[in-house]
């Protein structure tokens, strides 16, 4: 692994991170603070999750073929190479998703989001 395949993995993984990072909060702002309904706020969060997963993998392959693509023709593609890069490609995004998370929450208070949820829990009742 050389120096192309670490910052291949660091721009793919801050692209995807923040798309995630985007979503995520979107999420957790309609969950916890949104004026929507609970029912219309689950189901928004439902297509928005759906389109998150699509747009996570779809990045994921575009990355990994151009990855793939960057290898020489004399050295080969392996699939353990290629699932590496996948692999830190998504811990990276998942990193960033965490501390978007936690910037969002201290952001808006913690009390605030947990407060937030009991509402949406009262709703229910």
């Amino acid at each position: 692994m050389n120096k192309e395949f670490w910052s291949d993995v660091l721009r793919s993984g801050a692209i995807i991170g923040l798309v995630m990072s985007i979503s995520h909060i979107f999420e957790q702002y309609m969950m916890a603070f949104s004026d929507v309904d609970l029912i219309k706020s689950t189901i928004i969060c439902g297509i928005e999750w759906l389109v998150a997963a699509v747009v996570f993998i779809w990045l994921i392959a575009r990355f990994t073929k151009r990855r793939a693509m960057a290898v020489p023709t004399e050295i080969g593609v392996t699939y353990s190479y290629l699932l590496s890069f996948i692999i830190l490609t998504s811990m990276l995004t998942g990193v960033l998703v965490g501390v978007a998370d936690t910037l969002f929450i201290s952001a808006m208070g913690y009390d605030n989001y947990i407060l937030g949820f009991v509402d949406r829990i009262d709703q229910l009742g």
